[in-house]
C-alpha cells in the first residue's frame, strides 16, 4: 500500500497550536464519541447473550477474549510502516475502518450459518481475529500520531476532560442499549437461537448499528492534521535486506526499549493487569446474567450508570494527580484497588437478599470503575510520554506488544480453566449458600495477578516516570 505516496497536511507538533490544536483535540473526542456505541455493545451483556445463543460453551469467551490480544503480532508492522513512511494518519484511516467493516459481517454471520453450532462460531472467532489485526496496525498510528499532537503539559487534563464527555455517552449508549436488549428478551435468562430468533435478530441489528458508527468514529479523524512524529533512530543503510534484517528490526523494536527499566517496569505491570482482564472479561457478565439473575437493563444500570457515575466524579482529580505525582504512584494505588472490583462476586450467591445483592453490586462497580479509571488513564499518559522520544513507534508497539501478550494469556487460560473445570457447574463447591464454580476460580486468578501487578510497580527505586 503507497503510505509514502499519500499526501496529508505534515507539521512538526509544536506548530499546531491555538485554534487548530483546540479543534484538533475536540474531533478526538467527539471521534470515540460517537464509536462508543459500538464498544458498549461489544462490552455488554448483549453481545455476551448473542454468543451464547450461538454456541452455549464456556470456552469461547475465553478465546474471543484471547483475539485480540492473539493480533498483537501485526502492531509490529504497524511499526515498520510508520518508522518507513513518517505518517500515521493514513494507516489509521485504512486500517481502522478495516477494523470496523468486519464486525458487520459479524453481525450477518447468522444469515449464513445454522445456530447454534460450532461453526459459526469458529467463522465469528476468524473474522473477529482479522478485525484485531487491522486494529493492531492502526494502534501504534493512533498512540504515535497524538503522542505527536497533544502537548505534554496538558495531557492529563485533557484526558481527564476527555474521559467526562465519553463517560457521559457511555452511559446513555449502555442503559438504552441494555434497555433494548431486556425489551426483547422478555424475561428469558437462558435464550436459546430456536425458541427466540427476534432477540437473536434483535441482537444482530443491534451490532450491526453499532458497527457503522464505529466506522463513521475514524473517518471523522480526516478532520485532524497530520503532525510529523519523531524520526527513527533505526539505521537502514547499514543493512542489506533479507532475512538479518528483519532479525534486526524485531530486535529494534522489542528488544532494545526494555533495556529502559522505567519501560520495562511499566510494562510488566501491565501486562499483568492485562492478564487480569483477560481471565475475566465476559465471565462476570455470564455470572451476573445466569448465576445471579440480573437482566441486561440491570447489569447495564451497573456498567453504564454507577461505573461512569464515579468515573466522571474522579476524572479529573486523578487527572490532576497523574499531571502532579506522575503515573507511577497513581497507577499502584489504583491497581491494588482494582482487587475490589472482583472479590465481591467470590461472595454473592444465588438467591441472594435483593438489597443486600445491589449493595454488595454498587459497592463492587464504585470501587472497580474508580481504580480502573485512574488505572488506564495512568497507562495512556505512559505511552503518550514514551510517544515523545526518538523512534517512538517502537516503544508504542513494544508496550502494546507486551501487554497484549498479558491479555492472550488471560483469555487462553481462562478457556483452558472453564473448559477442565466444567464439572464445577453442575457440581459447584459450596460454602453455605456461597457457590463457586469454574468462572470463580477465573475470578481467583485475576485478583491474583491484580496484586502482582501492583507490586511490580510498588517495587524498586526508578522514579523516572514521575
Amino acid at each position: 500500500m503507497p503510505f509514502r505516496r499519500k499526501s496529508y497536511e505534515s507539521l512538526p507538533a509544536l506548530s499546531v497550536r491555538g485554534r487548530s490544536l483546540r479543534n484538533s483535540l475536540r474531533w478526538v473526542t467527539a471521534g470515540w464519541m460517537v464509536g462508543v456505541f459500538w464498544g458498549v455493545f461489544i462490552s455488554s451483556s448483549g453481545w455476551e447473550i448473542l454468543v451464547g445463543m450461538i454456541s452455549p460453551d464456556d470456552w469461547w469467551l475465553g478465546l474471543l477474549q484471547a483475539t485480540m490480544h492473539v493480533a498483537v503480532a501485526f502492531m509490529i508492522l504497524g511499526a515498520i510502516l510508520i518508522e518507513r513512511t513518517g505518517l500515521t494518519k493514513y494507516q489509521f484511516l485504512v486500517f481502522g475502518t478495516i477494523h470496523r467493516v468486519l464486525w458487520l459481517l459479524v453481525a450477518a454471520v447468522p444469515l449464513v450459518v445454522p445456530v447454534p453450532s460450532n461453526l459459526a462460531m469458529l467463522i465469528i472467532l476468524a473474522l473477529i481475529l482479522a478485525s484485531w489485526c487491522a486494529e493492531a496496525v492502526c494502534r501504534p498510528a493512533w498512540f504515535t500520531w497524538m503522542g505527536a499532537l497533544i502537548p505534554p503539559r496538558i495531557r492529563g487534563r485533557y484526558w481527564g476532560r476527555r474521559t467526562q464527555f465519553i463517560t457521559i455517552t457511555q452511559t446513555i449508549a449502555g442503559l438504552g442499549l441494555g434497555y433494548l436488549v431486556s425489551q426483547l428478551q422478555s424475561g428469558v435468562t437462558n435464550p436459546s437461537a430456536a425458541d427466540h430468533p427476534h432477540l437473536l435478530h434483535g441482537l444482530m441489528i443491534l451490532l450491526a448499528i453499532g458497527s457503522i458508527l464505529g466506522i463513521v468514529d475514524i473517518l471523522m479523524f480526516r478532520r485532524i492534521p497530520e503532525v510529523l512524529a519523531p524520526t527513527t533512530t533505526f539505521d537502514r543503510s547499514a543493512h542489506t535486506p533479507g532475512r538479518r534484517t528483519i532479525w534486526i528490526m524485531l530486535h529494534w523494536i522489542l528488544v532494545q526499549p526494555l533495556r529502559d527499566s522505567e519501560f520495562r517496569r511499566f510494562v510488566l505491570c501491565d501486562m499483568l493487569m492485562t492478564f487480569a482482564m483477560g481471565c475475566t472479561g465476559m465471565y462476570v457478565l455470564r455470572t451476573m446474567r445466569l448465576s445471579l439473575g440480573l437482566d441486561a437493563f440491570d447489569i447495564g444500570l451497573l456498567f453504564f450508570l454507577v461505573s461512569p457515575v464515579t468515573t466522571v466524579m474522579v476524572a479529573r482529580p486523578f487527572g490532576r494527580a497523574l499531571d502532579r505525582l506522575g503515573p507511577r504512584k497513581v497507577m499502584t494505588v489504583a491497581a491494588f484497588a482494582t482487587v475490589l472490583g472482583i472479590l465481591p462476586f467470590m461472595f454473592a450467591w444465588p438467591g441472594m437478599p435483593r438489597l443486600w445483592l445491589w449493595a454488595l453490586l454498587v459497592f463492587t462497580f464504585i470501587c472497580g470503575s474508580a481504580a480502573w479509571g485512574a488505572f488506564m488513564m495512568g497507562r495512556a499518559n505512559v505511552q503518550l510520554r514514551f510517544a515523545d522520544r526518538e523512534g517512538a513507534s517502537r516503544y508504542v508497539t513494544a508496550f502494546n506488544f507486551y501487554i497484549s501478550v498479558g491479555g492472550m494469556a488471560g483469555g487462553l487460560l481462562a478457556a483452558l480453566l472453564t473448559w477442565v473445570l466444567a464439572f464445577m457447574r453442575p457440581h459447584p463447591i459450596r460454602l453455605g449458600p456461597i457457590v463457586w464454580n469454574n468462572w470463580h476460580m477465573v475470578f481467583l486468578v485475576s485478583m491474583l495477578a491484580r496484586i502482582a501487578g501492583a507490586c511490580v510497580l510498588r517495587g524498586g527505586r526508578g522514579q523516572k516516570a514521575d
